[in-house]
């Protein structure tokens, strides 16, 4: 993990690459273009060798589960299924529900955006749910041959018992109506703190004056990572033991220099589905716990420290080429859709929800088999990398 984010650091540090190569600012460009092209090349065939070898395990998986007779889930058609959201309607959560959708699946999307209030007088909740249906509609008028699933936005505050008791009779009533077999719950990555989102603010809130804000914000994410969860499965529990469903609860895998707070955050998740497994498979419902890795990870790099300077030729206003391969950027509503990272993610979630012996731990991205490898490593070879002398050095070859 080390090793990638110190290459990220040289590809993203044009001022180094100039140094090195001594060449004038557009050939050195031309260097940091081709370097980066490379290394999303590179980043792009290991997601998809992961990809293959998590499909094959899988099969396998299946099949010695077939063999020994173990408890299978149940497996519908996607026109008498229906899937359960819960998470952010923006971004994956759009992703995953117009995925179900296009197979003919029924999705209940339980949104938890923010409802604050905008200008105009419509909230961005409100906003979102617009926005997803009319992609869900566009998308339906583009592929009239397909069978398309209704997509059913729900509103809810889940620290409401009322507002959750109310969408779980919604839910349990559609289903009663339609025969629908509640083949899946999923449960979205919670979103990430502030101390995830911006590129300068990796480092845990320092103690002081904000104290009580940070001590806020990390209770919060630990009620989204566990309380959440358990609430939202426990509403759905007649529905999922019924049909012999699967849940799916989903996690990031951050970098190993993220602030403590998400990662243990992410890590409590992962925890509540092995403990959560252990309950519900008597029942015969399966918990399963998916693992992502980052937009980055397939290639999807924010906007290189010479484009946020303005520098036109690093902004591809000299390369045709550049503004193209921009996710989206001639279909705004495929903008979702079309990206690899929330492609990925779709993809072994409907493998999950369509196969009888789903597997209990999923990843998605090379960063949880990093994740992984870093934490089985002996501590030796850890204070190799974590010793302030090969962190200065680090410090000295990205950024001198």
């Amino acid at each position: 993990m080390i090793v990638l984010q110190i290459l990220h650091h040289l590809l993203a540090s044009i001022p180094l690459v100039r140094v090195i190569v001594g060449w004038s600012t557009r050939e050195g460009l031309h260097l940091h273009r081709h370097l980066e092209r490379s290394l999303r090349a590179a980043l792009l065939s290991l997601n998809s060798s992961l990809a293959t070898s998590e499909r094959l395990a899988s099969r396998l998986y299946a099949w010695l589960s077939y063999m020994l007779s173990g408890m299978p889930c149940g497996v519908y058609k996607p026109q008498d299924s229906a899937v359960v959201i819960l998470g952010d309607i923006d971004g994956l959560g759009r992703a995953v529900a117009l995925s179900f959708s296009e197979l003919g699946y029924t999705v209940f999307m339980l949104s938890t955006s923010s409802s604050e209030p905008a200008l105009s007088g419509v909230t961005e909740k409100s906003s979102a749910v617009l926005s997803l249906l009319y992609a869900w509609h566009t998308k339906k008028e583009r592929s009239p041959a397909a069978h398309w699933g209704t997509v059913a936005p729900i509103t809810l505050d889940t620290h409401s018992a009322a507002q959750r008791t109310h969408a779980a009779e919604t839910v349990h009533a559609y289903c009663e109506d339609h025969a629908l077999q509640l083949c899946a719950l999923i449960v979205l990555p919670a979103a990430p703190s502030p101390a995830r989102r911006g590129p300068g603010s990796r480092a845990p809130p320092k103690p002081g004056a904000d104290g009580g804000r940070a001590a806020a914000m990390w209770g919060g994410g630990l009620e989204a990572a566990a309380r959440e969860p358990l609430a939202i499965v426990r509403d759905y529990s007649d529905l999922l033991t019924r049909a012999a469903g699967r849940v799916v609860l989903m996690s990031r895998c951050v970098a190993h220099n993220a602030a403590g707070a998400d990662r243990l955050l992410d890590g409590t998740r992962e925890c509540l589905a092995v403990n959560l497994n252990q309950a519900l498979e008597p029942l015969g419902v399966r918990v399963c716990s998916l693992t992502t890795g980052a937009p980055e990870d397939f290639g999807e790099y924010p906007p290189s420290p010479s484009v946020a300077h303005g520098d036109p030729w690093a902004a591809g206003e000299f390369d045709p080429s550049a503004k193209q391969a921009t996710p989206g950027g001639s279909n705004p509503d495929d903008a979702h859709t079309d990206m690899p990272y929330h492609g990925a993610v779709c993809d072994v979630l409907r493998d999950i929800a369509s196969t009888a012996y789903p597997k209990t731990v999923y990843t998605v991205g090379y960063r949880p088999w990093l994740s992984w490898a870093w934490r089985v490593a002996p501590n030796t070879a850890r204070l190799v990398f974590i010793s302030p002398i090969a962190q200065r050095l680090i410090e000295w070859c990205c950024w001198s």
